[in-house]
């Protein structure tokens, strides 16, 4: 299962969301999660700066081009894409974002939406 994070260092509201990514990877680490960032900076030098600042453990490819961003319709910043690992798109923000109070509420719909596809597979692995 992979958290797909969407961002920029530009953008303030994806720079404010990575705490709540933080919290995600380490309540998620040792399951069979990981976040990956999709990056959309001009420059491949400002994205390896930022994560390291922000201490960011979880990688990040750089789409400075776009292609990556362009291929999955991301019209703006950040979207959060939760896939299971069926490759079923579990939860996309980009359908919930006018409906959010708070970046905060968002951290929390994609914590309770990997908990809950994390549990899903845990189900369909003990009917094996």
């Amino acid at each position: 299962m992979v958290l797909l994070s969407f961002w920029a260092s530009w953008c303030g509201p994806c720079v404010k969301m990575i705490p709540h990514e933080k919290k995600i990877a380490s309540k998620f680490s040792g399951s069979k999660f990981a976040i990956l960032g999709i990056n959309a900076d001009k420059d491949r030098e400002t994205l390896a700066k930022v994560q390291n600042q922000l201490q960011m453990t979880w990688p990040s490819v750089w789409d400075g081009i776009g292609y990556v961003g362009r291929e999955w319709n991301i019209e703006f910043l950040p979207v959060m894409v939760v896939i299971d690992g069926e490759g079923i798109i579990r939860f996309n923000s980009k359908s919930i974002m006018d409906d959010l109070d708070s970046l905060d509420e968002l951290g929390s719909r994609i914590e309770k939406e990997v908990e809950k596809a994390l549990k899903t597979l845990e189900v369909g692995k003990a009917k094996k």
